[in-house]
């Protein structure tokens, strides 16, 4: 139940190794749930207003959409530890092909469940596909009358 890498923001470790939450960036993170929540802000507009309003991330740099996204997507807010099984390639790097499973960890929840699926019900409505734009024009006599250099 305990989380083995570094804390994610928002959050800091005590001297048990146990998540608790970070006072400084707690404030940052609410914000950006409930800005995106609301469903009238982008990734974009919620990394914009954390670094207007002076948070920087765990590696202290800058917040980028990335890294807003990663954030509203991490069920760690919830109170879950994420495993994932070792594996190995043949070439010895990590395979990453393994299930990812969510177990409840030993910490508080700082997001309500609520709020957390609010927010990504209006990331599932913004993941709509678009049809990528025509790149040729459709004549009417293509594949049927040909130039003498064809």
């Amino acid at each position: 139940g305990k989380h083995h890498t570094r804390a994610p923001f928002g959050m800091k470790k005590n001297t048990d190794g146990i998540l608790i939450p970070d006072e400084d960036e707690l404030p940052g993170l609410q914000m950006a749930y409930e800005l995106y929540a609301a469903g009238k802000s982008s990734d974009l507009t919620v990394a914009e207003m954390l670094n207007k309003e002076g948070y920087r991330s765990k590696t202290g740099r800058r917040f980028s959409k990335e890294t807003v996204r990663d954030i509203l997507q991490n069920r760690t807010y919830l109170g879950k530890i994420k495993y994932q099984k070792y594996k190995r390639r043949s070439d010895g790097s990590r395979s990453y092909e393994a299930p990812i499973e969510w177990f409840d960890g030993q910490h508080e929840p700082l997001v309500s469940e609520e709020l957390f699926n609010r927010s990504q019900e209006v990331r599932r409505k913004r993941a709509k596909h678009r049809q990528p734009t025509v790149k040729y024009n459709p004549y009417l006599l293509r594949d049927i009358v040909y130039c003498h250099r064809c």
